[in-house]
């Protein structure tokens, strides 16, 4: 008989996922959890520089009344972004949107 993780889920419940030898599941291992919470941590610090860039980027659209969106990141290196920009200008007979991409890069990482 195989036996089941000791742990709890969120809602308090037993888990019912097979236990490794830790007699925790993989989800639930307290090894592969501070493993997971150092790669988190990891992921944070190489993003934060370019998610830095992005923000002084966003701010500065808005300052200027432009809208913007992140369409892309790397999520490999987190060193570049790509935000599409547009404001919609009044030429007296129509409004016409105007519409522009911006690629950011982290010079850290």
């Amino acid at each position: 008989m195989k036996l089941r993780c000791k742990s709890k889920t969120k809602e308090g419940m037993s888990c019912s996922r097979e236990a490794g030898e830790s007699g925790y599941c993989h989800v639930h291992d307290p090894v592969r959890l501070e493993a997971r919470r150092k790669a988190a941590v990891d992921t944070r610090t190489r993003a934060k520089p370019l998610n830095e860039v992005i923000e002084v980027l966003t701010a500065t659209c808005e300052a200027r009344g432009w809208a913007s969106e992140v369409v892309s990141i790397d999520n490999k290196d987190y060193r570049h972004a790509a935000l599409k920009v547009s404001r919609y200008v009044d030429t007296g007979s129509q409004q016409v949107q105007i519409t522009g991409f911006v690629r950011s890069r982290s010079m850290e990482g």
